[in-house]
């Protein structure tokens, strides 16, 4: 049995008197909710930390993958640099070996001229059936040996070129013939 002291009883009589006071259940029910709140407090913390670190990770890999990006994008663009200038480069030493080419093959040209014209004057100089057949046949050869003076030259400037499969192609249907 419980005691009173001074006069002030420590049990609730209202509910068969078994309920002490102050009523444990309501003490424990308060500390409780003061617990719950203090974990929640704590696991609020917890959360919102773990939130910055992970997007202070996030933010980090993705300022990563964007330097790669742009790493990537001004190693591509410096390439294509490099290629338009290498293409520009081998265009402009194509022209210069194909006025080259084209010099040679002008002046070759202008000494078969020459000796054409030559041959020709020769023919109508000298009179007669005989001499006229044998300067023919010298004609033929002279031109001949111009032309492939030529396609030697234009060999010799260039490896294959259009100009040089012309000349092939034009020679190999001469000397065919």
């Amino acid at each position: 049995m419980i005691r009173k002291a001074a006069g002030v009883s420590n049990v609730d009589n209202r509910n068969g008197g078994s309920t002490p006071r102050p009523d444990p259940t309501i003490l424990t029910t308060t500390q409780l909710l003061r617990e719950v709140d203090a974990l929640r407090t704590l696991v609020r913390g917890w959360v919102d930390a773990l939130q910055v670190l992970m997007e202070s990770q996030i933010k980090g890999a993705v300022e990563n993958i964007v330097t790669r990006l742009n790493g990537n994008d001004t190693a591509l663009v410096a390439a294509l640099q490099a290629q338009k200038e290498a293409a520009a480069k081998q265009t402009e030493n194509f022209t210069a070996i194909l006025n080259e080419s084209k010099l040679g093959v002008a002046k070759q040209v202008d000494a078969m001229n020459e000796k054409i014209d030559d041959l020709k004057e020769r023919l109508s100089e000298q009179g007669g059936k005989s001499s006229g057949i044998s300067s023919t046949v010298t004609m033929v050869i002279a031109i001949t040996a111009a032309m492939a003076s030529v396609i030697a030259v234009v060999l010799s400037f260039s490896r294959e070129t259009p100009v040089v499969r012309s000349l092939t192609s034009m020679a190999s249907y001469l000397f065919n013939q």
